[in-house]
């Protein structure tokens, strides 16, 4: 079996740690595809105040 390195920016995994702690009604709703138009990786950035957290 081939090991693969992966490379990842320092706020790309940030960013993902930050969205596992979205609420879960949120979580669910982004998972089922049935999220609010506004609601995607573009408008959370910067305003992750604004989002409830679980």
């Amino acid at each position: 079996m081939e090991c693969v390195e992966l490379v990842l920016a320092a706020n790309t995994v940030s960013e993902g740690l930050r969205m596992t702690r979205l609420a879960p009604d949120i979580m669910r709703a982004v998972l089922d595809g049935r999220q609010p138009r506004h609601l995607n990786l573009y408008t959370l950035r910067g305003c992750w105040a604004e989002v409830p957290m679980g």
